[in-house]
């Protein structure tokens, strides 16, 4: 059974123990180092699924014939997967094994990417895009969550940086490899194939993933236990205070550079599409270096808290210095995408930070509210920004989108990033220790 301690609600916080609690340690070593790449690598392609449908939105438009928002709305329901399972989903990781969990999961994903890609109906195009959303919203909550049930909890932020910067970089290889494919083959033959990759990943969890917690995972002994810690996680203020910031600073900036960066800078730069590739590798560089590096020094200096806000200030005056003039040199601009992947990269501490204040046996739902508060705001950042545009250019009459509809319908992305910066200083420091009960 759990340790029990008795504490205050004001004094919760304590340095992990368990590191020291686990028998031969070195067997486990090498299968959690295995666990952790196979999971970024389930992560990075169901991220790819989410961005891609996206990236060929133009064929889609096309095939249906209807405006932008309505394909808005049928893309967008894969994030309304998100936001209705994704919490329900963490709960059954943190209280059920994962084998079957994942395995299913994976499965059910291959479905959708069949369904949509036989789809004829918007309908049924949008039942689709929801199943993929509701395999996928698996994947990065088990990938957290695994990396702290296979290793010590002292380094579990670094492992999160690192998880999380993998996953992008697997993302942005296989986004853009599905991309340049479907431009040859359409995007009912590439969902195709996310079809069978899915299968074969289901396989792959299937005969791997061992059926039974971590050395490092506590599991509560009885229902009572981890209800209790469930209702205290949805008590906790700073649930909400983490998973505002959080969502806001990452749905904001990946709805701007997934969905509406290649046409931006087309516009506003007249960047070619081997430039405004160059410009989004510089700025998952940035992301994917910082996202390891803080999680890293945070942990050294037992410090989180302090470079969440910091990060979020340089980010909002790297994004207005983006879409708005004057307008810089391409050197200048590689300079400030990489600055905008840097400075992002600390809010992933707000997991870090959730995690630490709850106890253990409800890690996989902690993470879960703050990737619901992701895909709420890329989701309606997504519609509204579509919205705008559409609304902007009908008013001035024009066929496409110049660059004035642009900055108009982007004035929504800083004021995300002002309400983060305010919540942001209302985290609770947790100096790097791990809540035990």
């Amino acid at each position: 059974m759990a340790q029990t301690i008795l504490l205050k609600q004001e004094m919760p916080l304590m340095k992990p123990s368990l590191s020291n609690q686990v028998p031969n340690q070195k067997k486990f070593f090498s299968y959690g180092w295995f666990l952790f790449f196979l999971n970024v690598i389930f992560t990075g392609f169901a991220s790819t699924l989410e961005v891609v449908p996206v990236s060929f939105l133009n064929q889609f438009i096309s095939h249906f014939s209807i405006r932008l928002p309505v394909a808005i709305y049928t893309m967008s329901s894969y994030y309304y997967a998100f936001i209705i399972l994704q919490i329900p989903i963490a709960i059954l990781l943190d209280k059920y094994k994962p084998k079957w969990l994942v395995t299913g999961s994976l499965l059910i994903t291959g479905i959708g990417c069949f369904l949509f890609a036989k789809s004829h109906q918007l309908l049924v195009a949008g039942i689709a895009r929801f199943l993929m959303g509701t395999g996928s919203a698996f994947t990065f909550i088990y990938g957290l969550k695994s990396a702290s049930d296979w290793f010590p909890l002292k380094n579990f932020a670094f492992r999160i940086g690192l998880f999380i910067a993998l996953e992008n970089l697997c993302n942005f290889i296989l986004n853009h490899s599905f991309y340049h494919i479907s431009v040859h083959i359409g995007w009912r033959k590439v969902s195709l194939v996310f079809s069978i990759i899915s299968i074969a990943l289901a396989m792959i969890s299937f005969f791997f993933i061992h059926n039974r917690s971590g050395p490092y995972c506590i599991v509560s002994d009885t229902k009572g236990e981890f209800r209790h810690g469930i209702r205290k996680l949805f008590d906790c203020s700073q649930m909400w205070v983490i998973g505002i910031t959080t969502g806001l600073v990452i749905g904001a900036l990946f709805s701007f550079i997934g969905r509406w960066g290649t046409s931006f800078l087309r516009t506003a730069y007249q960047a070619t599409p081997f430039t405004i590739l160059l410009f989004t590798i510089t700025m998952y560089l940035g992301y994917t270096l910082g996202s390891a590096f803080f999680g890293y020094v945070s942990t050294s200096l037992q410090k989180r808290k302090m470079f969440i806000p910091w990060g979020i200030l340089f980010a909002i005056l790297m994004l207005i210095l983006i879409i708005y003039p004057p307008y810089l040199s391409d050197a200048q601009i590689f300079c400030i995408f990489f600055a905008l992947g840097l400075s992002i990269s600390p809010v992933n501490l707000g997991y870090v930070t959730l995690c630490e204040q709850n106890i253990p046996q409800v890690k996989a739902t902690a993470i879960a509210v703050i990737h619901t508060a992701y895909a709420i705001v890329i989701a309606s950042s997504d519609l509204f920004t579509s919205i705008l545009l559409e609304l902007v250019t009908a008013i001035g009459g024009r066929s496409q989108y110049n660059l004035y509809d642009f900055q108009i319908s982007f004035f929504s992305l800083p004021i995300y990033l002002t309400v983060a910066l305010f919540f942001s200083f209302f985290i609770r420091e947790t100096y790097a220790r791990q809540r035990e009960i």
